[in-house]
Parts: structure tokens; sequence; C-alpha cells
């Protein structure tokens, strides 16, 4: 466990009392603080002044045996009992190589001491809970880093990449057993001017909203993806040409149905004088759609990009904010 020490999985605050102290009484103390351990301190020792070095260990265990072997115990001193002498560790030692040592020791408990003053106590059961932990953080974070390697981060949809492997595996399910399948290429009209006038940040902010409102308008079991600046594509299971181009439809329109909400100011780099000089704008944007079914006739995944594509280019020369599907 590379970077984790012992301070990392100590407990900070152990049950202490002076070696004087009645068993009765550590163990009434033991029992209400659920500890199962209590540190053993010199009897000179007061609680005003900072715990240093204990002299010994008493567990709940070794407080039952007394309890069961000596009828005085409860007005016997915790010393009779404790375990002694006691080693301690380092606050900043390596986990690992604490743990190693409490092995070859053959203990399960060591006093934590930093700067000759007690800290804390490693057990067997804070160690593996600090090792459990860490392990939970490494997943976690490789979990997010695998989710940001296959999305796109301004929009959280899937990327490029990600949509690339989803369709290689859809085809070839398509090839197998035929099952329908369609692919969208929406490009937003002119993208180009909004950040040429409004500036990147507000580009941004259409190219979200514009993510939410396709993510709102195709089924779940379709894969949305930006698979580039301002393309997204759709990967459904459509079967024939209208309901290929209603999608494409519905697409198309809930784009253009409602102008895009932007804020601008000085801060909004990129943007025309005129741009930054207002604060609130609404933005009519379009896109086009170019459709593409799969045949039996095709052979590859690519060969769908690439009539979505030219379907996408046939819809921008004929005037844009349109869908397209193609023919071949």
């Amino acid at each position: 466990m590379h970077g984790l020490t012992v301070e990392h999985a100590m407990e900070p605050r152990p049950l202490i009392v002076p070696a004087d102290t009645p068993l009765g009484a550590i163990y009434g103390s033991m029992r209400n603080r659920v500890a199962d351990e209590a540190l053993v301190m010199p009897s000179s020792w007061q609680e005003t002044f900072p715990p240093l070095r204990p002299i010994g260990i008493l567990t709940i265990r070794d407080a039952l045996e007394a309890a069961a072997q000596d009828v005085n115990w409860r007005h016997a001193p915790v010393v009779r009992f404790m375990v002694h002498p006691v080693s301690t560790v380092s606050a900043d030692q390596d986990l690992d190589e604490a743990i190693a040592w409490m092995d070859s020791l053959g203990i399960h408990r060591l006093p934590v001491v930093s700067r000759g003053v007690l800290v804390g106590l490693l057990t067997s059961e804070s160690a593996l809970r600090a090792r459990a932990e860490q392990l939970r953080a490494l997943e976690r974070q490789l979990e997010r880093r695998e989710r940001e390697a296959l999305h796109d981060p301004l929009t959280g949809l899937p990327n490029r990449r990600l949509f690339e492997e989803v369709l290689e595996r859809e085809f070839q399910l398509h090839r197998r057993n035929f099952t329908p399948l369609a692919l969208l290429l929406l490009d937003v009209d002119l993208f180009k001017d909004v950040n040429d006038t409004y500036g990147h940040p507000a580009g941004d902010l259409v190219l979200k909203d514009l993510a939410a409102r396709l993510r709102e308008t195709v089924r779940r079991a379709d894969l949305l993806a930006r698979v580039g600046g301002e393309e997204f594509a759709v990967l459904a299971a459509v079967e024939g040409r209208e309901k290929a181009l209603t999608l494409g439809e519905k697409l198309r329109s809930v784009v253009a149905a409602t102008p895009f909400a932007i804020s601008t100011g000085p801060w909004c780099p990129g943007a025309t004088p005129s741009a930054r000089a207002g604060r609130a704008h609404h933005l009519h944007v379009t896109a086009s759609v170019g459709v593409a079914l799969s045949s039996g006739r095709l052979t590859s995944s690519d060969e769908l990009v690439r009539r979505a594509d030219e379907a996408l280019y046939v819809a921008k020369r004929r005037g844009r904010n349109m869908v397209w599907l193609s023919e071949h």
C-alpha cells in the first residue's frame, strides 16, 4: 500500500488509564467506551498531561479472564493483569512495515507515538479497514478515469472512442442476427458564427444545452454521443426509413424549436464588442441531420458512417436545418 502510513490506520483516541486504576473501573470504562483494549500509563500520569509511552496494554479478554479467576478482581489494580512490556510504532511509519512487524511479534495492537507522545493505537482491525478503504478509493479512481477516457467532459456524453466501440459491436450483431440498425449524424449549422460572435464559453453553453435536449429526445436504448466539436451521433435500433426519418426530424426540431439562452459580458473572451456589451442572449440555432440505414450489402461499420456523413453533407448543401436519408 504505497503511501499509506500508520497514522492513516490508527485509532486516534484509545482508552488510557493509570496503572493503579481498579480493574472493575477499567472494565466498566472499556464496556462504556465500546473499546476492546486500554493503554496503561504509569500511576503518576494525569489526564492533564500529554500521554507518553504506555507501560502495558489491557484487553477485554484479559479483563474477562481476571474476573473469572480472581474473586477480588474489581479492586485489583490493572497493572496486575496487563500485557507488558509494550512495543510502539511511529505514526509516520509505512503501514505495511508496521503490519509485518506485528505479525513477526505475534501481536495485534501497537501504541502509536509521534515525537515521544502517544497519539493513537494501531490494531489489526484498524489496519485492515484502512487497507480496504484505500482499495475502494483506488477502485473509484480507476472507474472515474475510465469514464473520463470514454466520455466528453463538456456534455457528459459518450465520446468518439466509446461510440466507435459500440458501433462496431452493434454492427456485428446486426450482421449476425439481422437486427435493425440506423445511424444519425447531427451537426450544428453555422456553429463557428456562434463562437466568433459570442465567444467559446457561450458556444459551450449551447452545446451543453443541446446535448441535454438530445438526451431527452432519444430512447434509453439508443446511443447518443458527441463525436466532434459540434457533431453528435445517434445509434438506434429503428427499422425502416420512415421510423429513421421520424427520429431524425425529432432531433432536428428539438434543436430549432426553442432558442438557446446564453449570458455574455466583458469576461467572455473571443466575443465581439457588441456581444460583450450585453448580458443575456437568446440564440436561434439549427442543425442538419444525416441518416443511414444498415443493410445486408454493408460489410463494415465504416461504410455505415460514410453513408450517414454523405447524407449530412447533402442536408447542409440543400440549405441546412433539414434531415436527409442516404438512399444507397
